[in-house]
């Protein structure tokens, strides 16, 4: 399986849901352009995702896993909640 060259988180918000996918997925280190599902994500995995992201204030949902596959993209649709 060939894997993407890393790239680096550009924006907090890319920073923020990358490292929550580190933690989710167990792994080193998580690229901007990795797809969620082939570093081992799936439906189960994605609730604990959104969950994480509500803590730290951001929102998105399963669905929004599922269509947007990279921390790029789903930085694009996620939205910046409050933390309370």
């Amino acid at each position: 399986l060939q894997q993407a060259a890393y790239v680096a988180p550009g924006t907090e918000l890319e920073q923020r849901i990358a490292t929550i996918w580190q933690d989710v997925l167990k792994r080193e280190q998580v690229g901007i352009t990795d797809n969620f599902f082939a570093l081992g994500g799936d439906s189960i995995v994605s609730i604990q995702v959104v969950s994480r992201a509500r803590q730290a204030g951001i929102i998105l949902t399963p669905k929004d896993l599922f269509q947007y596959q990279t921390v790029q993209s789903l930085a694009r649709v996620a939205q910046l909640g409050s933390t309370l």
